[in-house]
């Protein structure tokens, strides 16, 4: 299928967006990249401010189809009628869903460790400003400041460290009790494998050769990881802990600068 101009480009509710390029459509939205072939696409309908691309499927099966809501009318009409006169003719009964690549933007595990880390973060936040405000009361603007700055670096390097555990024990669960199959290679760096529910998905790993075992987590098939040498994944912790312990040293550098601050001692 060749792109024209006069095929629009759809911007959907949520930030999602369906654009045609070349070779066929793709579907983007906040979490997932999703690409449908041309072979793959039966028929592409506007339903008002909807869109719906059919996925071409066997006799007797239902069709699956991917949707945007949201969309201009006069634009979905016209997406729809153009993409569908570019259309090639179907050669015969197929399934279309192997025509169709999804890639993940995001997984389940990121948003939950961007959530823990934005916690953390307002939580030392508060605490560093609560220090802060003790030290002046028995101190003077100097300790205050002093304070911010050590309490600002213990903050960091405790995120830091934490995230970089969280981020160890998520591959190690992954390659330890996660799902494996076999990515093939369809481009300099990408690979693309099924998961258990027939998705075809997309990998990004650069090093490696045709084929590549691949681990998914079961519950977020997205989340997948090539499984590496053990020494590799310890090494990676034992730098994560040992940057969040640096962070501990400097909370107990903030705290006895407050004692000090409290009892009277000069800094």
């Amino acid at each position: 299928m060749s792109i024209t101009s006069s095929i629009p480009v759809l911007q959907g509710d949520g930030g999602s967006v369906l654009s045609a390029h070349p070779g066929g459509l793709i579907l983007e939205r906040p979490h997932e990249e999703v690409t449908i072939f041309a072979e793959a696409i039966a028929r592409v309908h506007a339903e008002g401010r909807r869109v719906a691309v059919e996925v071409r499927a066997l006799p007797g099966v239902t069709p699956t189809v991917h949707r945007i809501e949201g969309v201009d009318e006069a634009a979905a009409v016209a997406f729809a009628d153009a993409v569908n006169e570019l259309l090639p003719e179907p050669a015969g009964e197929a399934d279309g869903t192997e025509g169709v690549v999804v890639r993940g933007r995001d997984t389940v595990r990121n948003k939950r460790t961007l959530r823990r880390l934005a916690l953390f973060s307002l939580a030392s936040l508060a605490l560093i400003i609560a220090l802060a405000v003790v030290a002046g009361i028995h101190g003077d603007a100097g300790t205050a400041i002093t304070v911010v700055f050590f309490g600002g670096i213990a903050a960091l390097f405790m995120g830091c460290g934490g995230a970089i555990v969280l981020a160890w024990a998520g591959r190690r669960r992954k390659i330890k009790r996660g799902t494996e199959v076999i990515a093939v290679q369809t481009g300099p760096g990408w690979y693309r494998y099924k998961d258990h529910a027939g998705v075809n998905r997309s990998l990004y790993h650069s090093g490696g050769g045709v084929t590549l075992r691949v681990r998914y987590d079961p519950r977020d098939p997205a989340d997948a990881v090539v499984p590496d040498a053990a020494v590799l994944r310890g090494l990676f912790c034992a730098f994560g802990v040992f940057i969040f312990l640096v962070g501990l040293g400097q909370i107990a550098l903030t705290w006895s600068l407050v004692s000090d601050a409290i009892r009277g001692v000069a800094l």
